[in-house]
């Protein structure tokens, strides 16, 4: 069975509710929930209380979700968590550059984010190295799923590795101070 992770704090751009209708989709479609574990502390703004209590209740109102469902609080050995998941889901209506989806690379763990910011950058726009979905629309987050359940072990373990080399090759450290001081460098001209 499929086991995926968010990594994030629970608050309101993290998506919650729509990613819990994705996967109330997926189970009509597919017979089955993928597990799904969400680490990361609580959010305490308003909106993030409300997207909690939302999730809580659409938990309640679906017995098949809620026991494939579980809150794990802030974890300290995020890498092992990323090792022993099928794949990270983020499905986010509003990020940066998503450190989340760096560390899943890193780690070889498949990634299924939403299409915003620079996560196609990250992911590529032929989904070369993740796959993509709408997070406005439970059925492009169930489809992309989906894509992320039926996808062969070969052909898996080559996003995974592309994705990895793209990781190391953009995100080590040395590249990071390389590239802010090319800033600065151009800043200063």
């Amino acid at each position: 069975m499929l086991s995926l992770i968010v990594v994030g704090r629970i608050a309101y751009p993290k998506n919650g509710v729509r990613l819990l209708r994705a996967l109330k989709l997926f189970n009509e479609r597919n017979g089955y929930v993928p597990r799904l574990s969400w680490a990361g502390r609580d959010d305490s703004g308003q909106k993030d209380k409300l997207m909690k209590e939302q999730m809580i209740d659409f938990l309640s109102s679906n017995p098949d979700i809620n026991e494939q469902f579980q809150f794990l609080g802030e974890v300290s050995d995020i890498n092992t968590l990323y090792q022993n998941s099928d794949g990270l889901i983020l499905v986010s209506l509003y990020e940066g550059l998503p450190n989340v989806i760096c560390e899943a690379m890193l780690n070889k763990c498949p990634i299924i984010a939403s299409h915003i910011s620079d996560n196609s950058k990250l992911l590529g726009e032929s989904e070369d190295q993740g796959f993509l979905c709408d997070p406005l629309s439970p059925e492009s987050i169930c489809l992309a799923i989906e894509r992320r359940a039926s996808i062969s072990a070969d052909a898996l373990n080559i996003m995974t590795e592309k994705a990895r080399r793209f990781a190391e090759d953009n995100f080590s450290l040395s590249v990071m101070i390389d590239k802010y001081e090319q800033v600065i460098k151009n800043i200063n001209r």
